[in-house]
C-alpha cells in the first residue's frame, strides 16, 4: 500500500459502507491536523452549496475554526460578481492555486492562479480573518460528475505547487467525496431505518392478536334496551367470536371489586365497544362511568403494542361528541322521526367489526 496519505483515504473510503456523525468528526480532525502538520495549512474549509434568499451559495460542513461560519451567497451585493475567490472557483468549476506576484500576502496584493491558469479572478478575501495569507488552494468537490462545493485550504507560507503534491490533494479531495457519499447514504438510511420502525409499530397494532380475541362491551345500566339487543345480535352473528370471547359488563359475575374487575376485563380484551348514551327524562346523555372505560380503551389503543388494539364508540345524537373521542370513527345511532332505531345501525356496526377483527 503507498504511504501517500491520498492513498490511505481512499483505500479507507473504499472499504466502509456506512459512517455516523461521530466517525465524519474523525474525519474532519485527522484532516486538518494532517494538513496542518505537513502542509501548513491554518485555515480549512469544506462547503457544500446550499440556496440562501433564492440564490446560489455556500455553507460551511467541515472548517478548522472554533466557531461555524455563516453561510454565503457566492454573489456579491446580490450582482453578478462573485463573492471572492472560492464563489468563483465553485461557480466556474476551477482549481486554483493563487499565489501573490511577490511571494507576499494575498490581501490587496496581485495574485496569479498557478493550477489553472485562470483569469479575471476576484480579490482574496480573508474569510477567516487571517490577513496573512499567502497561499490559497481552492479544489471543486463533486457528486456524481457535478460540482457541489469545494475545499478550500489557506496557508501564511508560500506554498509553490507541484505535479505530486497537486495529485495527493486531488487524492484527497477524491477521497472526501466518497465519504461525504457515505455519510449522506448512511443519514438515509437511518431515516428509512426510523420510518420501517414506524411502520412495523403501526402495523403491530392492526395485524391479528396471537391469543384468542375477546370483545368488551360497554354500556350504562339506563341505556335503551333495543340498542343493547342490537348489539348482542350483531355480535352473535361474528363468525370470528363464540360467547365466551365476548365480556358484556352487566355479565360479570365474580366476586370481588367490580371497577377492578372491568378495567381487567378492558386492558385482557382485544377489541372494545362502548355505547355511551343512557336514557334520561329529557332524552340522551353520556354516562360518566362509560365515558371513563372508553377513556381508557382510547387511551390503551394509543399503545403501539398495548390492548386492545381497536374499539367502537356509539352513542346517540346528542349534542358535540366528548373532545377526547372527536378523532375517532363514531356510530351516531341512526333514528327515524318517530326515534325508531334504523337498520343502517346493524349493517354499520357489523362492518366496523368485521374490519377490526379479523
Amino acid at each position: 500500500m503507498s504511504n501517500s496519505f491520498g492513498d490511505q483515504l481512499l483505500h479507507f473510503a473504499y472499504s466502509v459502507d456506512n459512517l455516523d456523525e461521530g466517525n465524519m468528526e474523525e474525519i474532519r480532525l485527522l484532516l486538518i491536523g494532517f494538513l496542518s502538520e505537513k502542509l501548513g495549512i491554518v485555515n480549512f474549509e469544506l462547503c457544500l452549496e446550499e440556496r440562501i434568499n433564492e440564490g446560489l451559495g455556500l455553507s460551511y460542513f467541515w472548517f478548522s475554526g472554533r466557531e461555524k461560519p455563516p453561510a454565503r451567497s457566492i454573489w456579491k451585493d446580490g450582482n453578478k460578481e462573485y463573492y471572492g475567490q472560492t464563489s468563483y472557483a465553485y461557480h466556474q468549476d476551477k482549481k486554483l492555486w493563487i499565489l501573490a506576484v511577490d511571494a507576499d500576502v494575498l490581501l490587496n496584493n496581485e495574485f496569479i492562479d498557478h493550477w489553472s491558469k485562470a483569469e479575471d479572478i476576484p480579490s482574496f478575501i480573508a474569510y477567516a480573518g487571517n490577513d496573512n495569507i499567502r497561499t490559497s488552494i481552492i479544489i471543486p468537490v463533486r457528486r456524481n460528475h457535478r460540482v457541489i462545493g469545494l475545499l478550500n485550504l489557506e496557508s501564511e507560507d508560500h506554498i509553490q505547487p507541484t505535479k505530486p503534491l497537486k495529485k495527493e490533494l486531488e487524492k484527497i479531495v477524491e477521497g472526501i467525496e466518497i465519504v461525504l457519499d457515505l455519510e449522506r447514504s448512511t443519514d438515509k438510511r437511518r431515516k428509512n431505518t426510523r420510518k420501517a420502525i414506524a411502520s412495523l409499530k403501526k402495523n403491530a397494532k392492526v395485524l391479528p392478536s396471537l391469543r384468542t380475541p375477546k370483545l368488551f362491551v360497554a354500556f350504562s345500566k339506563n341505556a335503551d334496551n333495543e340498542v343493547i339487543e342490537k348489539i348482542e345480535k350483531v355480535v352473535q352473528q361474528l363468525d370470528h367470536l363464540n360467547d365466551n370471547q365476548v365480556v358484556f359488563w352487566d355479565q360479570m359475575h365474580d366476586a370481588g371489586n367490580a371497577n377492578e374487575q372491568i378495567i381487567e376485563a378492558i386492558r385482557s380484551a382485544s377489541y372494545g365497544l362502548c355505547y355511551f348514551s343512557e336514557k334520561t327524562e329529557n332524552g340522551y346523555q353520556d354516562n360518566p362511568n362509560v365515558l371513563f372505560e372508553a377513556g381508557m380503551l382510547h387511551a390503551i389503543t394509543n399503545d403501539p403494542f398495548g390492548q386492545p388494539r381497536n374499539w367502537i364508540p356509539i352513542r346517540e345524537d346528542t349534542g358535540p361528541i366528548p373532545f377526547d373521542f372527536s378523532t375517532e370513527r363514531m356510530i351516531i345511532v341512526p333514528r327515524s322521526t318517530e326515534g325508531k332505531i334504523l337498520r343502517e345501525f346493524e349493517t354499520r356496526l357489523k362492518e366496523m367489526l368485521n374490519t377490526f377483527i379479523f
